[in-house]
């Protein structure tokens, strides 16, 4: 797949997907096989090629003289399928170029000088397919399209692999298979059975959820958690959900459901208790049940709670959420 800094299309309708947790490699100067002099050019232009050290990694300056490229072969001791690095562009004023990265002889990334910004500059996540351990090959072409000479440097070259997953919990079962739509389960709270996937849940002033039906109590449908059930309400304070991640997610989506005329808010907070960020669902009710759609979060810093509160009047309305979805390394 051919990707740029110049991509563009139609609007459409906007997917919010988690971005990737990503475990990168810096290329140094022993990741290059053969060393220096295994390095080939092109014999036109200049390129000044630099090993650097293990924290530097090495780098590459491309001067045009007609087109100028730069090709190292590398081994890599695990799988990988993206790369990362910094670029800059140091030509002076009507310069014009185009930097394509190569990677095993197939371009991955295109870069147009006349659209990007002074400075250093980071291109992030380039997908160059699953590529095994072993000897491959990374380059990195200028084409020039003026006659004054374009400058790039091109440093910080990281190769890394996609390590986070996506974990959904949909509540119709616990870990070990049994099933939760056994009226006998609206009297347990959910607490730390889902630990072992890397979430607890709880209740920011009470005991926190239970298993329950969107129609209780005789529904078909699936399973939810919800915290409705309190005897002691209103004074026990506000309904609410509270998820715990054990290890911090950059993504959080579920299904929210509250009474008629309700939203559902799901406010997301670091380690700190600082808040990252919030969304809430429309108040209209979707099918039979009161369904408010599904509300996510990505993007925002790492998160380590979520929590879920009807507005307005969470003392007043409940709050229940079904197909909880999260990142996971």
């Amino acid at each position: 797949m051919l990707t740029s800094n110049t991509e563009c299309g139609r609007p459409g309708p906007i997917a919010l997907v988690p971005p990737p947790i990503v475990d990168y490699t810096r290329l140094i100067g022993s990741g290059i096989t053969g060393g220096a002099a295994a390095i080939r050019t092109s014999i036109t232009g200049v390129v000044e090629w630099l090993m650097g050290d293990e924290i530097i990694g090495v780098s590459a300056t491309l001067k045009t003289d007609s087109p100028v490229w730069v090709e190292a072969p590398i081994t890599t001791t695990r799988t990988f399928n993206l790369i990362k690095f910094d670029y800059e562009f140091l030509s002076t004023a009507g310069s014009e170029a185009i930097m394509t990265v190569w990677v095993d002889d197939q371009p991955v990334y295109k870069i147009d000088e006349r659209i990007t910004d002074p400075g250093v500059n980071r291109a992030r996540h380039i997908p160059v397919g699953d590529l095994s351990p072993g000897e491959h090959t990374i380059g990195f072409r200028l084409d020039p399209f003026t006659n004054v000479q374009s400058v790039a440097r091109i440093s910080k070259i990281k190769f890394g692999e996609v390590v986070n997953t996506l974990t959904r919990i949909d509540f119709n079962t616990l870990l070990d298979g049994t099933p939760t739509s056994n009226p006998d389960f609206w009297r347990i709270y959910v607490n730390g059975l889902y630990s072992p996937l890397g979430v607890n849940f709880r209740g920011k002033d009470d005991e926190g959820p239970k298993f329950s039906h969107p129609d209780h109590p005789d529904s078909s449908r699936s399973t939810v958690i919800t915290d409705t059930l309190r005897p002691t309400h209103p004074q026990a304070g506000t309904f609410n959900i509270v998820v715990e991640f054990l290890t911090p997610t950059n993504f959080v989506s579920a299904d929210v459901l509250s009474a008629a005329d309700r939203s559902v808010r799901m406010t997301a907070k670091d380690a700190s208790g600082a808040i990252l960020g919030s969304t809430t669902s429309s108040s209209e009710t979707i099918s039979a049940f009161p369904f408010k759609g599904n509300v996510a979060l990505s993007g925002i810093g790492a998160i380590s709670t979520v929590e879920f509160e009807a507005v307005p009047d969470p003392a007043v309305a409940g709050v229940a959420i079904d197909n909880l979805t999260f990142a996971r390394e």
